[in-house]
């Protein structure tokens, strides 16, 4: 559907203004965004280097690197059955002409990204599967004959490259690199206008129009689902945190050692100073992608430990927690359930709270716990409703108090924090 209606937004605009009047920027991304919804990629290119030029001349890295990002999507699109291998060229080549240090620290973290995938991703008639070969063995030099090993190094060489930027990443404040607004509130009207009146009536809802506007507004490389920006303060926030998915993201049949080399859940979900105490610091030498991505963690934690302003740790501790529920499994609930109300208690004026509390419920709910799942979503949405953070809280609390009636089961319906069930 989201496709649709942006394809019928190219002709809202010409049929409206004959063409889009908007800045050279608003016009070179208008064209990009219809393009790529068109599945023109060609003429995609054309505007997303349009877009490179303006973003170089402003210095706005951010746009730059996305723009040079969604080019390499569109070249991969042309490559077809060889897309993975043709993103990771396209990548290449933009990260050697970037003009800047911002520009070229994200386009390698997303290079890295790129190889990791092409690792995971089936390849005919080639090494696929094959991990044998030694990762530091001669490369072939076709990209496309390396062995999964030899991607994945490649893949973590490039993050490295970025990670060792760490001192100047936490100087860069994060607004300092994200992409200004590109299109007017008017741009919006008309594009809302001219929807409304000609597509929506027969095609969507306000929902979904809604959904459209905001999409073509988030033109951002900065992708955090919207989280409050004092919980990201600088660029090395954002890059150390993605560092962290990126680094859980790789196979773990690859890495058997895993297991015996990451801290017990215990540590994992121990106080701060003892978490920083336990895991060994950055410089040490890690033996698994989870342990690295640990390491990470732990410098991010330590980096904001003495914070006037807690919203950046909390976040961080948040994110500890989550990676002790990824990787303890069913194994650590009891002590994740101590963890999440330790912290719903510690940050209860923060809004991230409502995170928390929405991972507890979900822990209830899996115990068959629905009166305390509801009574603690239900205080975090009232408490922190207007915030992005409690949007789960929120979803959770609809689903519990949904009525779904059948001819032969009557369920309960918890309606208030009080757990009275009503028949």
């Amino acid at each position: 559907m989201r496709k649709e209606l942006i394809t019928l937004l190219v002709a809202s605009v010409s049929i409206a203004n004959g063409a889009f009047a908007g800045t050279p920027r608003a016009n070179a991304w208008f064209e990009a965004i219809t393009a790529t919804a068109e599945t023109r990629p060609r003429d995609a290119i054309s505007a997303f280097d349009r877009i490179s030029a303006l973003a170089a001349d402003a210095r706005s890295w951010g746009e730059y690197a996305l723009a040079a990002e969604m080019r390499a999507a569109a070249l991969a699109e042309i490559a077809g059955k060889d897309a993975a291998l043709a993103r990771i060229r396209a990548l290449q080549e933009s990260l050697a002409a970037a003009p800047a240090p911002e520009a070229k620290i994200f386009l390698e973290a997303k290079l890295a990204w790129a190889f990791l995938d092409f690792s995971q991703s089936y390849r005919r008639g080639t090494l696929r599967g094959n991990d044998d070969a030694e990762p530091a063995a001669e490369l072939p030099e076709n990209i496309a004959e390396w062995s999964n090993a030899q991607l994945r190094e490649a893949a973590a060489a490039h993050y490295e490259n970025v990670l060792a930027q760490s001192d100047l990443l936490k100087k860069i404040p994060l607004a300092a690199v994200k992409t200004p607004k590109v299109f007017s509130a008017e741009d919006l009207r008309k594009i809302r206008s001219f929807l409304e009146k000609h597509t929506l009536r027969e095609r969507g809802s306000d929902e979904e129009l809604d959904e459209l506007v905001n999409e073509i507004t988030r033109l951002d490389i900065l992708t955090l689902n919207d989280a409050p920006a004092a919980e990201f303060p600088t660029l090395y926030d954002f890059i150390a945190r993605d560092a962290e998915k990126f680094y859980t993201a790789f196979a773990p049949g690859a890495f058997p050692q895993e297991k015996a080399e990451l801290p017990a859940s215990e540590i994992l979900l121990a106080p701060t100073a003892e978490f920083l105490d336990s895991v060994p610091a950055a410089d040490v030498p890690a033996k698994s992608p989870a342990l690295r991505a640990l390491q990470i963690l732990r410098d991010r934690t330590q980096f904001h430990a003495g914070d006037a302003d807690r919203s950046a740790l909390a976040r961080a501790e948040l994110d500890r927690i989550h990676f002790a529920q990824n990787k303890c499994g069913e194994k650590a609930t009891p002590a994740l359930e101590a963890a999440l109300k330790k912290f719903i208690s510690d940050y209860e004026y923060f809004p991230i709270s409502a995170e928390a509390s929405a991972l507890l419920a979900e822990i209830y709910i899996a115990e068959k716990r629905e009166p305390e799942a509801h009574e603690i979503v239900e205080k975090a949405a009232a408490k922190f409703g207007n915030a992005l953070n409690a949007n789960r809280c929120k979803e959770i609390l609809a689903q519990l108090e949904k009525v779904e009636l059948t001819p032969f089961v009557f369920p309960n319906v918890w309606t208030s924090s009080i757990a009275t069930p009503v028949f």
